[in-house]
């Protein structure tokens, strides 16, 4: 009797340790809470309002799926390694469309990470992501404003996912005019970004389906360098209902970010 009871005691610890050891593993790995996932209390509540409008309101008219977490800290991995491992736990964008952009943040180790899904990576490469991070986020970050820095990185990327389905966000342009402007480059400095970007998808273009192809079919395709020159026209209707889970998207890992 004490044999058999020594041995269930030691199955029993061996299972507690186990299910102690799943539990550390996943808590690193937070269930969402919705599109907006401030687990490290760093968005104010006015631009969490303006935050949730825009991506409800890209979401309705696009099922594209912006999603924003911060953390404390995303140790012991990598923030871009961790921005996958939790892309493939909770399956952000639409299944067959992949059509999700997760926006990280981990304010102890003061970095930020962009990822997107393979259905945006046309609209937001990699480059692309690298200046919202660099020229858009960083600047309020360093300054210590976060709330306002999280915000105008969300404009920036719903901004170019509207764009890629041609459709205009309600509150878009007075925010983009608000808390992105004022941190864009000099003109000069936009127009020969913009230069830059259109020569990279001539060359990109051509390659891919010739400089003729291109020229004939390309225009309405080119996307990048003057994000807000115009601003989008028109405003959307209003949007309801609340949380119901990310439909199951996938990401190859394309993104950039880094530190502040």
């Amino acid at each position: 009797m004490r044999s058999t009871s020594k041995i269930l005691a030691i199955l029993s610890l061996i299972i507690l340790c186990c299910l102690g050891s799943l539990d550390a593993e996943e808590t690193g790995f937070p269930s969402p809470r919705g599109y907006i996932n401030d687990f490290a209390n760093l968005i104010d509540a006015n631009d969490y309002q303006s935050i949730n409008s825009l991506v409800m309101g890209l979401e309705q008219k696009t099922t594209a799926e912006v999603v924003v977490v911060t953390l404390k800290t995303t140790k012991p991995y990598d923030i871009q390694d961790y921005s996958v491992r939790l892309w493939e736990r909770w399956k952000i964008g639409k299944a067959g469309k992949d059509n999700g952009v997760l926006l990280l943040v981990a304010i102890e180790d003061k970095k930020v990470w962009i990822t997107t899904g393979y259905g945006l990576e046309g609209a937001i490469p990699d480059a692309q992501a690298s200046k919202v991070y660099r020229d858009i986020i960083v600047p309020y970050f360093k300054k210590g404003e976060y709330s306002k820095g999280i915000l105008a990185g969300t404009i920036a990327l719903v901004d170019l996912a509207a764009r890629e389905y041609n459709v205009s966000i309600d509150q878009l342009p007075a925010l983009t005019k608000q808390y992105v402007e004022p941190v864009q480059g000099s003109s000069l400095a936009q127009f020969l970004e913009g230069l830059f970007t259109l020569i990279f998808f001539i060359l990109f273009f051509g390659f891919r389906m010739g400089l003729f192809g291109f020229l004939l079919f390309g225009r309405g395709r080119r996307r990048g360098g003057y994000w807000y020159g115009g601003g989008l026209s028109g405003t959307s209707g209003g949007f309801g209902g609340g949380f119901g889970g990310f439909g199951g998207g996938f990401t190859g890992g394309g993104g950039a970010g880094g530190s502040w």
